[in-house]
């Protein structure tokens, strides 16, 4: 059972408001299907700042996903051509809005604290049990590749 909306803005330090619970949020990973089926997302850092990560992209204690699967599609940036893996994740429970977080997409574009068109949301974790499958993108686009993950749980 995930944590309710007050625990997860407690949490993470923001505003109630800027917690949500997505029905369907994407995630781009260079990680093949079957290590990310096995064991998940998992954060990268320790940073708990959202501004600073979201300005500078600093490896944060948090997993980062888009409401948006183009967006999702075009990272990570290190893929760089050779492709990545656009993970369908469903029911991963309340995540951090990032745009909403730092009071609007407009205004933190102004105020040049991240990228609102990412439309992130952010959680501490996902479990392989959320994610639905994954498809393989090059170049910002879907190749068609699609492999279901066995462990999915509706």
């Amino acid at each position: 059972m995930s944590p309710c909306r007050q625990a997860v803005a407690e949490d993470f330090g923001v505003a109630r408001k800027a917690v949500i619970e997505p029905k369907v949020v994407y995630r781009g990973d260079t990680r093949p299907p079957e290590l990310v089926f096995e064991n998940g997302f998992s954060p990268k850092g320790t940073n708990e700042d959202i501004g600073k990560y979201s300005l500078y992209d600093t490896p944060s204690n948090w997993v980062g996903t888009s409401k948006s699967v183009s967006e999702a599609g075009n990272f990570p940036q290190s893929a760089r051509g050779r492709g990545t893996w656009v993970y369908e994740i469903r029911g991963a429970g309340y995540g951090v809005d990032v745009n909403r977080s730092l009071g609007g997409a407009i205004r933190s574009w102004i105020n040049g604290t991240g990228f609102p068109s990412e439309r992130e949301v952010i959680f501490r974790s996902i479990d392989p049990s959320n994610i639905v499958r994954a498809e393989y993108w090059r170049y910002g686009r879907p190749t068609g590749e699609i492999i279901e993950n066995p462990g999915y749980i509706e």
